[in-house]
């Protein structure tokens, strides 16, 4: 059906460059009533790093063309649902390219905030497949206790921030036979 083309359609489009989905969020914080040219002069100027204006619009045009945007009462735009997942029918190819961007950026914000503006961390361990496999589960219930936080959040909300977490193994697995 055509709904459900304009769906992946959608999809496709928030997560083809990082700043779709950043921007999605930050049409609720910031009042827009267009996707004019100083409209997006301005959103612009929010995003860190800076991203060309004439990308913003692009963006900013096709997440309203593909009926991921609506509009409050007074006329600004916001999202249609405060979240959304990429789920599992958008191809692992089109993730990947928006996790490595997001990636980039946390290795970028190392030089480019300072360390009361960020949070990064690593942390290396020794573990058993069954330990690697709890990590991973406690990882994904961590995430979901973020967007549930997120979403009790209060009326105060004045900026948009990406939390990167990866857990992946870092050795191939040791077989041998212990002695």
């Amino acid at each position: 059906s055509s709904k459900v083309k304009q769906t992946a359609a959608a999809q496709y489009a928030l997560y083809s460059e990082w700043f779709y989905v950043v921007l999605r969020e930050l049409i609720d914080i910031v009042p827009c009533k267009d996707s004019s040219n100083e409209t997006c002069r301005l959103l612009s100027k929010y995003f860190v790093p800076q991203v060309p204006y004439d990308q913003i619009k692009q963006a900013f045009d096709t997440l309203d063309r593909l009926g991921l945007l609506g509009k409050k009462d007074n006329g600004a735009f916001t999202v249609k649902e405060r979240f959304i997942t990429s789920g599992m029918d958008i191809p692992q190819v089109v993730l990947n390219r928006v996790l490595m961007q997001f990636s980039d950026l946390a290795k970028q914000s190392v030089d480019r905030f300072t360390k009361p503006e960020r949070s990064l961390s690593t942390l290396t361990v020794s573990v058993s497949e069954k330990g690697y496999d709890k990590i991973r589960e406690k990882v994904d219930r961590f995430r979901r206790e973020i967007l549930s936080m997120v979403n009790e959040e209060d009326d105060d909300i004045d900026r948009v921030c990406h939390l990167n977490l990866h857990v992946f193994p870092v050795t191939k697995p040791y077989r041998e036979k212990k002695r």
